[in-house]
């Protein structure tokens, strides 16, 4: 950001002073859709499922994306899960692993 406000004040594009603020989606972004899963290959997520009418929450690592599913890295297995199944989906930080 400093490189890109040296440049802008060169330029002299803005009239009067301003303030030139970058930001990020965050550590934690919603999954909604397929690019964004593709995007988020190798992440560590949280997926929400609805299973034979249960509520079923998968965390691990998105390893795939397919046409029609994800897959998905638990601690204990591969976990197969298809688009229409998934209620919600979000990226999850973990501190201790990705610091």
């Amino acid at each position: 950001s400093r490189a890109l406000s040296e440049e802008l004040d060169i330029a002299d594009i803005f009239a009067g002073a301003y303030y030139l603020e970058v930001s990020s989606m965050g550590l934690e972004r919603k999954l909604k859709y397929k690019k964004h899963f593709v995007s988020a290959i190798n992440d560590h997520v949280k997926i929400t499922v609805k299973d034979d009418g249960k509520t079923v929450v998968h965390k691990g690592s998105l390893i795939e994306v397919m046409p029609e599913h994800i897959r998905l890295q638990t601690e204990d297995e591969a976990v197969l899960i298809s688009f229409q199944d998934i209620r919600k989906a979000q990226t999850v930080f973990d501190f201790r692993k990705d610091l």
